[in-house]
């Protein structure tokens, strides 16, 4: 009930207020209602930046920073529509999305979640409509269930929920002339997040080794994307090196996912939403 009132409420803010509103909120219904995914983002802050160690005050910057990021994020589910059209996310590498996309294969955008990744896939659907299937993880919560679903509802799109089934569906769509699909790079799995592996191996039934079996099998090449938040609701997505996992052995096409998107997550972690459920151990 909390969850839709605030949602509903934020709707009829400006953006930059809804935004900000989700920073004021996410002390309260992030980081204190979460402390086990708090705890998860904080180790990874520190393999990745073992100095933090001996900072306390820098390690709780990292930490209350990435909530803030994260409140900003789901605040702006009730204003992403008008987000779009106000501009508020500017393209970096277009020339080689469009080519990779009128090449005449089946295409995979594959994405960290980082920024507002729910903005980028919007972006995504509207500059090639009808073309993508997004296979997205609805949450477990029915009301937010409920707000994702809404907020997409408006894009030229097909949404596929995350499962045992979304593999098919995937299959299937890739072999129509034209077709996108938008894929998270980062899926967790029992709520926990592998990938990148940042030089640690990567479990062959990862979200990755998934990723590339499915664009190995359709022949799809792979255009890995990252959106950055820049400043309060103002983003950039980057098109990073496409990849053709067909060319490559199974093991060199994960290596090569894994060089493109562990530095973006690297340099990104203090806004990426999957720091909150990664599996740190594999950093060991």
């Amino acid at each position: 009930m909390l969850d839709c009132a605030l949602h509903v409420f934020m709707r009829a803010l400006p953006i930059d207020a809804a935004s900000a509103l989700g920073v004021a909120l996410s002390p309260l219904l992030g980081r204190r209602a979460n402390p086990i995914a708090d705890a998860r983002a904080r180790a990874l802050f520190l393999r990745l930046e073992p100095g933090l160690a001996g900072d306390p005050v820098a390690a709780e910057r990292r930490s209350a920073g990435l909530w803030r990021a994260i409140g900003r994020t789901f605040a702006e589910f009730a204003v992403a529509k008008r987000m779009l059209r106000a501009g508020r996310v500017t393209l970096d590498g277009a020339d080689a999305l469009d080519a990779a996309c009128a090449s005449g294969r089946p295409v995979i955008l594959a994405f960290l979640h980082t920024g507002n990744w729910e903005i980028t896939g919007a972006q995504m659907a509207w500059r090639y409509p009808g073309r993508m299937v997004a296979v997205v993880d609805l949450p477990q919560s029915k009301a937010r269930a409920q707000i994702a679903t809404a907020t997409r509802a408006h894009l030229p799109i097909r949404i596929c929920p995350a499962g045992t089934a979304m593999w098919r569906s995937a299959l299937d769509h890739l072999a129509r002339p034209g077709a996108i699909l938008w894929l998270a790079a980062d899926a967790q799995e029992n709520g926990i997040c592998g990938f990148p592996g940042f030089g640690q191996p990567l479990p062959a039934g990862g979200s990755a080794g998934k990723l590339v079996r499915l664009a190995r099998r359709t022949r799809a090449l792979v255009v890995p994307l990252s959106c950055e938040r820049l400043s309060g609701a103002r983003f950039v997505t980057r098109v990073l090196p496409p990849q053709d996992p067909a060319a490559m052995t199974q093991e060199a096409a994960i290596a090569a996912l894994e060089a493109v998107f562990a530095p973006v997550a690297r340099r990104l972690a203090g806004q990426w939403y999957m720091a909150l459920m990664y599996r740190t151990e594999a950093l060991s």
